[in-house]
């Protein structure tokens, strides 16, 4: 585990098997899931910590593991990546955060949203997006307060969705760094 960004209450760093167990919680949670269409397996997460470290490698971003600084307890994932579905944006990069519940409503995400913003600056990109599902007015409230604005004409049905969702439909919310 190697940090990467640090704020005033958490910790972004790379993964870990450390991190498995509470990966593990955030993706078979109902109220974390909500919004998206099917839980995570152990393996599944598993797999989806080597790809998340991968990336880092590579691009020197992604979505980290985020730990409370004072407890060192895991909260969940916060960060960017390159955003993988055809938009108005693509190519282009997205940022966004999955938090474990006792950690909602805190502020931690706004935290965390903003010193990505500065490290995705750091890291020479120029614009970041954000997609969520309509009725995720938390994850919206996040994104305008971190500065995104959102873009009336790219709404769009998300590829990766199952017809049938309904949770298919998705905004995006865009800032130039």
């Amino acid at each position: 585990m190697q940090k990467i960004i640090e704020t005033d209450r958490m910790i972004l760093s790379t993964w870990d098997e450390s991190h498995l167990e509470g990966m593990n919680d955030l993706n078979s949670d109902p109220e974390v899931m909500e919004f998206f269409p099917s839980f995570k397996t152990e393996e599944q997460n598993r797999e989806h910590i080597v790809k998340l470290n991968k990336s880092y490698t590579e691009r020197g971003y992604t979505f980290f593991a985020a730990q409370e600084k004072c407890s060192g307890e895991f909260i969940g994932m916060l960060g960017y990546w390159p955003l993988e579905i055809e938009t108005k944006y693509t190519p282009g990069t997205e940022i966004g955060w999955r938090f474990r519940k006792k950690f909602w409503g805190s502020g931690l995400a706004t935290e965390g949203a903003k010193a990505c913003l500065e490290h995705a600056k750091a890291n020479g990109l120029t614009q970041i997006v954000a997609i969520a599902v309509p009725e995720n007015i938390a994850s919206l409230k996040v994104m305008e307060k971190i500065g995104m604005k959102y873009v009336q004409d790219a709404d769009f049905m998300h590829p990766k969705i199952p017809m049938a969702c309904r949770y298919r439909k998705h905004v995006l919310y865009v800032i130039d760094l």
